[in-house]
């Protein structure tokens, strides 16, 4: 990519660090903190004491800590955090007011982003806080901290005149910000240690409150900085070294920074810190950027609008001003929109700030084609509002400050009014004025309105450079993706050398001495165990008898053969009676099955393939070509409607999301015929590893069985008498439509074997909206389905519910488990009830609170319902752990101690090997559990649900390698992302250029609210995993 010694490259703080270097711990992992175990094994003495008498929780204690797998000692990326013992938070909260005069009148608004943030900084700047400017420390949106009580007089209503940032002068009706400043109560640190230290598990304490307190602190040093980017809980340097970034295509780049996080465990408060990745504007000139995003993207002007909506530009062209301290202003404009033909015109007459609009010739015009009126009366026109705004250039200056000359309309150019004047072009304008200035000709390139839509402001690209630290945030397309991946992927070495060398110094950990924190300079060790890898169970027709394949530890994958190499089969293959290949041509692309022979001779070794694999195939396929005529050609949904077969096999020229898309919603939806795509080039290389990858999807979706477990490694489950179940939503990601929904998926088991998840699919109620509205309504399709396979609904139902944050945890406890009850109860207690289903109360209305009786009752009524185990499973946080010579944990990894707390029941669990990088544990928090809490000997409790958790990883019959998250959790994720591109046109900007002319070119998208009818399966697939 062009622009490499552009401004915002190559220039970090102290230049480059060269090469990270080798990790420097000594290969001897110490022992954990001996104090910490000591009070973790007070809590549980605790907790198991039959005398105990603690009060009720609303998740269940810790049982105990695992003990079964081979200890082994690790690093995890953790610092402690020591703040004095006698520490106090002041808190108050700030209400951030800005009044402004327009016409005469004032109006009252919320100030919000930047410029709040600038509020807050030209607050603790006032006068009023000088005392005590070195006690306080803020979120800049809504709190103040301070480590001393600030006095009545500093907290009183405080009102001045808002100053950008690096200005000295007020400029010219800026607004009257208005400070209301009120105590919001103390935070006392020291019970949160002593509640962290003490074995009584029935003292409660809101841990939130103090925990968002020190997050404050420890954040306020990265928002005050000039030379960060601040993201949530991450920062980035503004002027990354070139070892901390990376060019993507399209006028993005990539930055390393860090995350951090204050966390609480038992006896001790942390830091979590981590290495942190983010997608940015890379910060060249306007027109490399365009100029790259169209390389990659194409010249949809539509497109390159949503690209540089928003973004922030400075204008070099003009003379900079210094403030007192030296240091230059930048002139920096915000982008609304390229030029249409409806600037300056409201309702298609002039707008009231214009009587003459420009002349745009199209959508998207350059600046030969744009023409802005200029009038001849430089007196009048130097005193009129339109001169003293215009472009925002001379904004906030008194009238004589604005200079104009002939045929100047001010420093940008700007549609404004005169009694006489012309029409002048922006490329003439240009060359006149500031041709000097110009790093480079214009070209044809459309010219950005950084203006109104009333009151147009135009500037060539070339005029324009990229301000740098834009955070990029909507959706990568796949090769941005790819590029980001490969940026990210780091040995664990290096990202281990990154937190502990330049972490707590890039997170500010430092800065907080000043407060009396103090903080160990060295990653916190912790002890781990390495469960034992389970046996996977193929079928060898030579001994008419399933085998073990053994997966090495080291590795967590296999083969499909067995030690004396010989293959193997699934355990229960399935009959593809007839099937059909569809070859897909696209205009320009190489298609190696263009001619039959070759076609014919592939699909013979596909079909071995198959055949090696288990599936019986009586008979070839029948074949079919389509040369498509653009992505929306008609002829594809023609084709797929009249195919009569068990399974499509569509042959793709290369990898396309949209056709991929269509081809889906067409199958899944419409017409109920399976579908699998591959791709022509990767199909023709004739690989078997490849044929037998695709065999494991044709096998599952015809309801086979491709990899089981002895039933002595699956615990309660072997008893064909629980159903697993998983439960994912996914949301609209920035840039889909306004109308894009939250959609919830379950899949859940239909026998012990755990080979078969069907799925449920239902859109939200609102977006985003994590809890999901319709779970009674899904947990009543998966019974049905367990009771049509073994006749009777089951005893027990283990949930793994994905994708809740920490604070999401009482929500999933108060409003989804009254509807997995609800679901249950009309089933379960229908059967023997003459009068019909019994109707569960709606707890639609609820607040956020813990019901009274959401517990499992006692009666008759109530013993005949399952018992209900509820585990959250997270991936969306930051912890991390290294092996003493810099490797990644082995899979089966287990962290139990020394960084939960001991009351709440949770693990960290390394599952799979990671192909490359830093592996990523999931994180299990059990929030209901009455499967595992009867019978038998409780203290073996963690160590069965910890074990289970991990045989459930190597069930995925989408692979042979162990998977990061259990199999039903990892299904009901596919299964959301299926229903994504069921919505394509929702979620996808590919979608975005043709809605955006329906629009008017305005670049929003106007799409109706999609319905369930939209998402939801033909009824002949509703029973398969289609979604494989």
């Amino acid at each position: 990519m062009s622009g490499l010694g552009s401004r915002g490259r190559g220039r970090g703080r102290g230049g480059s660090r060269g090469p990270l270097p080798v990790y420097t711990h000594p290969r001897e992992i110490p022992d954990p903190n001996a104090e910490v175990t000591k009070a973790e094994n007070a809590v549980m003495a605790q907790i198991t004491s039959p005398s105990s008498l603690h009060k009720p929780r609303l998740f269940p204690c810790r049982p105990a800590y695992g003990t079964k797998g081979t200890a082994v000692k690790l690093w995890a990326n953790y610092f402690e955090l020591i703040p004095p013992p006698n520490l106090i938070l002041y808190r108050y909260d700030v209400r951030v007011t800005a009044e402004y005069t327009v016409k005469g009148k004032t109006e009252n608004k919320d100030f919000v982003g930047k410029k709040l943030m600038q509020a807050f900084r030209l607050m603790l700047e006032h006068p009023q806080f000088q005392s005590h400017k070195n006690d306080m420390v803020t979120d800049y949106k809504k709190q103040l901290l301070s480590a001393v009580e600030l006095s009545r007089q500093a907290i009183q209503p405080i009102q001045f005149r808002y100053r950008a940032e690096d200005e000295d002068d007020v400029r010219l009706n800026a607004p009257l910000l208005k400070f209301d400043i009120k105590p919001a109560g103390t935070l006392t640190v020291g019970n949160l240690l002593d509640h962290l230290t003490s074995a009584n598990t029935s003292k409660a304490l809101n841990e939130q409150d103090i925990l968002q307190g020190l997050n404050i602190f420890l954040r306020h040093y990265a928002k005050q900085s000039p030379d960060l980017i601040t993201i949530g809980s991450s920062s980035f340097p503004l002027r990354p070294t070139d070892t901390d970034r990376v060019g993507l295509t399209g006028g993005l780049q990539a930055i390393r920074g860090f995350f951090s996080s204050v966390r609480v465990a038992t006896s001790r408060i942390l830091v979590n810190v981590n290495v942190a990745h983010a997608p940015f504007y890379d910060a060249i000139r306007l027109d490399l950027s365009m100029k790259a995003f169209q390389a990659t993207n194409g010249c949809d002007l539509y497109k390159l609008q949503a690209f540089l909506k928003r973004v922030r530009v400075e204008v070099p062209h003009l003379k900079s001003r210094k403030n007192v301290a030296g240091r230059a202003i930048p002139r920096v404009k915000t982008i609304l929109a390229l030029a249409t033909k409806q600037d300056g015109l409201v309702n298609g007459l002039p707008s009231s700030n214009t009587s003459l609009p420009p002349k745009v010739v199209k959508f998207g015009a350059g600046p030969k084609d744009v023409e802005f009126w200029v009038s001849d009366d430089q007196k009048q026109l130097a005193s009129t509002p339109q001169a003293l705004m215009a472009g925002k250039s001379g904004e906030g200056k008194r009238p004589e400050q604005v200079e104009l000359s002939a045929g100047n309309s001010g420093s940008e150019v700007s549609a404004t009014s005169g009694l006489k004047g012309h029409y002048v072009r922006v490329a003439q304008y240009f060359e006149q004025q500031y041709k000097k200035e110009m790093p480079t000709s214009l070209s044809d390139l459309p010219v950005v309105n950084v203006g109104t839509s009333a009151n147009p402001s135009y500037l060539p690209a070339e005029a324009c450079v990229v301000v740098a630290g834009q955070n990029w945030q909507r959706k990568l397309d796949p090769q941005q993706t790819a590029e980001m991946i490969r940026f990210a992927v780091r040995p664990p070495s290096k990202n281990a050398t990154s937190i502990e060398r330049d972490g707590p110094s890039a997170i500010g950990l430092s800065n907080l001495t000043r407060f009396q924190f103090r903080y160990k300079a060295a990653m916190i060790p912790v002890p781990g165990r390495i469960l034992a890898p389970p046996k996977v169970l193929y079928h060898d027709p030579q001994i008419q008898d399933r085998e073990a394949v053994k997966s090495p530890m080291s590795s967590a994958s296999w083969f499909m053969s067995n030690k004396n190499k010989r293959q193997l089969k699934f355990n229960s293959g399935q009959t593809l009676s007839s099937w059909h290949v569809l070859v897909l041509e696209f205009n320009g692309q190489t298609n190696p099955f263009r001619e039959d022979q070759r076609l014919q001779g592939t699909l013979r070794m596909f079909s071995n393939a198959l055949r090696n694999a288990g599936i019986t195939i009586p008979s070839d396929p029948s074949t079919d070509y389509l040369p498509m005529r653009g992505v929306e050609d008609p002829a594809l949904e023609a084709k797929i409607r009249v195919i009569r077969k068990k399974i499509c096999l569509v042959i793709l020229p290369e990898e396309h999301p949209v056709v991929y898309a269509r081809i889906k919603s067409i199958g899944d939806v419409k017409y109920g015929v399976l579908t699998i795509c591959v791709t022509a080039p990767e199909l023709a290389k004739g690989k078997m590893s490849f044929m037998s990858n695709v065999a494991l999807k044709f096998n599952l979706k015809l309801g086979g069985v491709n990899q089981k477990m002895d039933d002595e490694q699956l615990d309660i489950v072997s008893e064909g008498t629980t159903m697993i179940v998983g439960i994912d939503v996914t949301h609209p990601s920035p840039g889909s439509s306004e109308s894009a929904p939250s959609i919830a998926g379950m899949v859940a088991s239909v026998d012990r074997h755990l080979g078969q998840w069907p799925a449920d699919l239902r859109l939200q109620e609102r977006a985003p909206q994590e809890i999901v509205s319709s779970l009674d309504a899904m947990l009543k399709t998966c019974l049905t389905r367990w009771k049509n396979r073994n006749t009777e609904y089951p005893q027990n139902i283990l949930v793994y519910r994905d994708g809740v944050s920490e604070g999401e945890y009482k929500s999933v406890w108060a409003n989804e488990l009254p509807l997995l009850r609800k679901a249950c109860r009309e089933l379960y207690l229908a059967e023997g009830n003459d009068k019909g289903p019994i109707q569960a109360k709606d707890n639609k209305n609820k607040k956020n609170t813990p019901a009274k009786d959401e517990a499992k009752g006692t009666s008759e009524a109530d013993k005949q319902l399952p018992r209900m185990t509820i585990i959250i499973v997270g991936k969306r946080h930051n912890t991390r752990a290294f092996t003493a010579d810099k490797g990644n944990p082995p899979n089966g990894t287990v962290v139990d101690r020394q960084i939960t707390e001991a009351c709440n029941w949770d693990w960290f669990l390394f599952s799979h090997k990671a192909i490359q990088g830093t592996a990523h544990p999931g994180h299990y928090f059990v929030i209901l559990d009455e499967i595992f809490n009867t019978g038998g000997n409780t203290r073996e409790r963690a160590d069965r649900l910890e074990g289970l958790t991990y045989q459930l990883c190597y069930l995925c019959g989408r692979c042979t390698t162990a998977v990061s998250i259990p199999t039903p959790v990892h299904y009901a994720h596919s299964v959301c992302e299926r229903a994504r591109f069921y919505l394509n046109r929702y979620y996808d900007s590919a979608a975005q250029s043709s809605a955006s002319r329906q629009s008017g070119g305005s670049g929003r998208r106007v799409l109706p609210r999609p319905s369930d009818a939209d998402i939801r399966v033909h009824s002949t697939l509703r029973d398969t995993m289609f979604y494989i």
